[in-house]
């Protein structure tokens, strides 16, 4: 019997963990942290999220039978990871930040895989622009949580099998902190 659920759980799209941290998380942090980030706000980073992918899918898919079928998981991961990063006063920002998500995730493409974290960029745009803020410090210093969240991120990338980028992401953001310490020193 529990060989046959871990056969199931095995067999799973990666993206479903994701989905499961990232709504926990988002969860957690409104709920027990006080995220300066309202349900509405949310529902409009979600909803428009999925929105902007179906209509990307539609204008650039050559059978539109395929719509029916059409994937919105990697849509859905943007869109809570906007709710967890993104805080900006502007409403603009709101809808503009899923819109270039999804438009640099469908337009700048390699092999018809998008080669960056599309979700990244839009942030990094809304930054430039001065369009809002990411907010790192709202997560509190409590090193229980810390680790499980680094837990739990291990395990959607394991899962994933992208943990060659989170480590090396890791190794050389360590490397520049030191680096940093030492050249302040």
């Amino acid at each position: 019997m529990v060989r046959r659920y871990l056969g199931v759980i095995q067999n799973l799209d990666p993206r479903y963990f994701q989905i499961t941290v990232l709504s926990l998380l988002l969860f957690y942090g409104v709920i027990f942290l006080g995220f300066e980030i309202t349900v509405e706000r949310c529902l409009i980073f979600i909803s428009s999220t999925l929105f902007w992918q179906w209509c990307f899918t539609f204008l650039t898919c050559k059978y539109k039978k395929i719509l029916i079928n059409q994937d919105l998981k990697s849509a859905l991961i943007s869109s809570l990871s906007m709710c967890l990063l993104v805080r900006t006063d502007q409403m603009l920002w709101v809808i503009l930040i899923p819109f270039l998500t999804v438009a640099l995730k469908f337009l700048i493409r390699v092999n018809d895989k998008h080669i960056y974290n599309p979700t990244n960029i839009a942030i990094v745009i809304m930054l430039i622009f001065d369009g809002g803020w990411v907010s790192p410090g709202q997560w509190g210093n409590e090193a229980f949580f810390a680790f499980l969240f680094a837990c739990l991120g291990m395990l959607v990338v394991y899962r994933s099998m992208r943990a060659d980028v989170a480590l090396s992401f890791l190794f050389f953001w360590s490397v520049l902190i030191f680096g940093r310490s030492w050249m302040l020193c």
